[in-house]
Order: structure tokens, then C-alpha cells, then sequence
């Protein structure tokens, strides 16, 4: 999901981008909206978008106005189910510990830069400063949740590195 904002040029000043769901080379499934989609004097409507700068600059979903939010989250929603699932998709099964490590870091990492990351996770920010990896294949995925989700993803990646630990898969 890319998020933009045209500051106000038009109407429908914000645009949610699903990377996920291209209906055709280049266009994707979108979501144009004004600060208020929901209000009577409001715009919201479902629309065909090519990601790029001339939709405006790039924000965090944080950044968007909290009625937007509502209404990108009536569209998609991260749950944990569908996290599962991308973990399952990243060869989890070939090397259990190294995916959720790499997983369970960029999610405390990005969550450090918007919220605090819970003591119990062991999470530390080196001597470099926090880390956010860019390349990592979660890392965008993150960058789109909710501080929410970061949190429940994260517990549930607590979870399954304690079991690894105990079970002695952990190197």
C-alpha cells in the first residue's frame, strides 16, 4: 500500500495505492479521497491508480486524517491471519529461526520509530542508531500497518521465537 498526498490540489487530496491488487500493467486498485470521505460535503471513491509522484508525496498512514484511516482500513486490513500467511510464503519451513528473527527485528524497528517497542521483546537499537532495512522483504508490509498491528504481529513473533528457543531451533 502507498499512501499520498496531492496537498490540497484537488478534491480528492489523498490517495491510497494497493500495490497487491494491479488490475492492469502499471494500475492498481485505489482509493481517492478528501480529509472527510465519510461527511456529506465529503469524496471517497474507488478508483484505478499508477503509483508514482504525480499523485503527490509519499506518507505514513499514521499521517493521514483519521477518517481516511477508517476508510483505508474498511479496504484493507493486515490482519494477523494474512501476516501468518506472508510468513509462511518466506520459507519458513527451510529456516524457521532466521525468518522470524529477521521478521520479529524490522517489526520492532519500524515500530520504534513511531511507538514504543515492549521490554519483553529484548529489542535494542545499536550503536548505528535504529535500523530500519529497507531491502528486508517485511519491511514495507510494516511501514503500512498500524501501530496496532506492529504490536500484535510483534507478540505473536515473541510467541513463536520463544518456542524455537525452546525447542533448540535457534542458532
Amino acid at each position: 500500500m502507498r499512501i499520498y498526498d496531492n496537498g490540497g490540489k484537488t478534491f480528492d487530496r489523498y490517495t491510497v495505492v494497493f500495490m497487491d491488487n494491479e488490475e492492469s500493467k502499471g494500475l492498481y486498485y485505489a482509493v481517492g479521497m478528501s480529509a472527510h470521505p465519510f461527511a456529506p460535503g465529503g469524496f471517497g471513491q474507488h478508483t484505478s491508480a499508477a503509483p508514482g509522484r504525480h499523485l503527490g508525496k509519499r506518507l505514513n498512514f499514521e499521517k493521514l486524517p483519521a477518517d481516511c484511516q477508517k476508510m483505508v482500513n474498511s479496504e484493507f486490513d493486515l490482519s494477523l491471519d494474512q501476516f501468518k500467511q506472508e510468513l509462511r510464503m518466506n520459507d519458513v519451513k527451510g529456516d524457521p529461526w532466521g525468518v522470524c528473527m529477521s521478521a520479529w527485528f524490522q517489526c520492532a524497528a519500524v515500530l520504534y520509530e513511531r511507538d514504543y517497542v515492549p521490554s519483553e521483546w529484548g529489542y535494542s537499537v545499536g550503536a548505528a542508531g535504529n535500523c530500519v532495512d529497507e531491502e528486508d522483504y517485511f519491511t514495507e508490509m510494516f511501514q503500512e500497518c498500524t501501530i496496532e498491528q506492529l504490536h500484535a504481529i510483534g507478540e505473536y513473533l515473541n510467541r513463536i521465537v520463544n518456542i524455537l528457543e525452546k525447542k533448540g531451533l535457534n542458532y
